[in-house]
């Protein structure tokens, strides 16, 4: 218990929730959650140590939507402050992870649930993860290729059936619309140019 105890308080440091922040900043800086904890950045932080080390913190209500690729399911994404003590999480050798992962599933355990055991693993942060639909590395979200191929094959379809009077353009813009937010998600501003900027019916989609 004493190596968990150790790393507690490196976890709470001031020094890794500042590091924690700027990871959790990269690509959604201009976000007006992401702005107003960065404009008061240095009391935001000393107050979520505080909750911490006193054991009151609470995450906030998740920010709740929904994707339809690669098929209808709801999503809910952590607030932002929950996002950084997130990313001060998941230590910089295996072992401290293991054991405060068998103190997770021994209090789980006490309530009859268990952790799923794909979604769960212990990985190191640069070998990224899939995450619906998307590979997320550190600073980076892309779309998986079997999701972009699906895509492809999709606009190409559609614009077919555009062409020969089977689709109502209105119908294939807001189709196009929904996967254009779905994209916004990763880093692929250029990539949605590169497929949108022939489709007639995707002028004006992207600003």
């Amino acid at each position: 218990m004493k190596p968990l105890r150790r790393l507690f308080f490196r976890i709470t440091s001031f020094a890794n929730l500042l590091a924690a922040a700027r990871r959790a900043q990269r690509g959604k800086r201009y976000r007006p959650d992401v702005l107003a904890f960065h404009a008061n950045l240095e009391a935001e932080l000393l107050l979520l140590q505080q909750q911490l080390r006193i054991f009151s913190y609470q995450p906030g209500p998740y920010r709740r939507f929904t994707i339809r690729d690669p098929k209808p399911r709801l999503i809910s994404a952590a607030p932002y402050r929950d996002r950084v003590v997130h990313h001060a999480l998941f230590a910089d050798s295996p072992e401290p992870l293991r054991q405060a992962r068998c103190l997770v599933e021994a209090e789980l355990a006490a309530l009859r649930l268990r952790l799923h055991p794909i979604k769960s693993q212990i990985r190191r942060c640069g070998d990224g993860a899939s995450f619906v639909g998307f590979f997320v590395m550190p600073g980076l979200v892309r779309v998986r290729n079997h999701n972009l191929r699906k895509g492809r094959r999709r606009l190409r379809l559609q614009a077919a059936a555009l062409a020969a009077g089977q689709l109502p353009s209105a119908t294939a813009r807001a189709s196009l619309r929904s996967w254009n937010a779905h994209l916004a998600h990763g880093h692929t501003w250029r990539l949605r140019r590169r497929l949108f900027r022939n489709l007639p019916y995707g002028e004006g989609l992207l600003g």
